[in-house]
């Protein structure tokens, strides 16, 4: 992305009216700002990582006067033949800001810009940007300004449009909580045990199955709680099994 982050020296080439052809009397129009950069090589690679490479080399032998460990670069047999690069570029949504020198409220904001139509000329002192940028929507105040630029040189910043840093959840994607097992419903022999139990007059033992064991605990403890004649009885019973 072509981008400005630091308040670098541009010319202000010319300043356009923007309007649309149906544009209604109650919008305001904007303004067209044919800019224009020197920048260093390494602006090339917000382009294309291929160009500073195929343009610029270092030089094969350092001048004479040259300071001691500033690099330069030197136009290569292509660089020394192309006299403008016209480049297919478009971004939307950015922010420039003009600073008239005395900063704070007297900066210029310009948002929502579209940054078009540049191009690229290499030259032996750096590459030299030019670009369109179109500002919508402007008051008269303000666009009054940047007609007052035309033709001058001027400290601006250009930033491209914010990026969302997380990544929102695709609608229909969210997934959903199990659903909650259901109790199968009662046959109609389960539920007449389960109202006879509740009645408190079941045969069957509501719980689990009685092991041999428990079952001559129960015998015996009858036994001896029963009257003689019944004990023997019972007694006899259990000596049989």
């Amino acid at each position: 992305m072509f981008t400005l982050d630091t308040l670098t020296t541009v010319r202000v080439l010319d300043v356009r009216v923007l309007s649309s052809k149906d544009r209604k009397p109650d919008e305001h129009p904007g303004a067209q700002l044919l800019l224009q950069a020197t920048l260093g090589v390494s602006a090339l690679a917000m382009f294309d990582g291929f160009l500073p490479g195929m343009l610029y080399r270092k030089p094969q032998a350092r001048k004479q006067g040259e300071i001691e460990g500033i690099e330069s670069a030197e136009l290569t047999s292509v660089g020394e033949h192309v006299k403008r690069l016209p480049w297919a570029y478009e971004q939307t949504g950015c922010e420039i800001v003009i600073d008239l020198g005395m900063g704070g409220r007297s900066n210029i904001v310009l948002a929502d810009v579209k940054v078009h139509r540049v191009s690229l000329r290499p030259e032996q002192n750096g590459v030299v940007i030019q670009w369109t940028a179109d500002v919508p929507g402007l008051n008269d105040t303000t666009r009054g300004k940047l007609t007052g630029l035309k033709s001058t040189d001027i400290k601006m910043t250009m930033a491209g449009p914010e990026v969302e840093d997380g990544q929102g959840e695709i609608e229909g994607t969210k997934s959903k909580p199990a659903p909650k097992a259901e109790k199968p419903a009662a046959t109609s022999g389960e539920a007449s045990k389960q109202a006879l139990d509740a009645s408190g007059k079941s045969p069957f033992p509501a719980g689990a199955a009685k092991s041999d064991d428990q079952v001559r605990e129960e015998a015996l403890q009858t036994a001896a709680a029963a009257p003689p004649a019944r004990r023997s009885k019972v007694s006899a019973g259990a000596a049989v099994e």
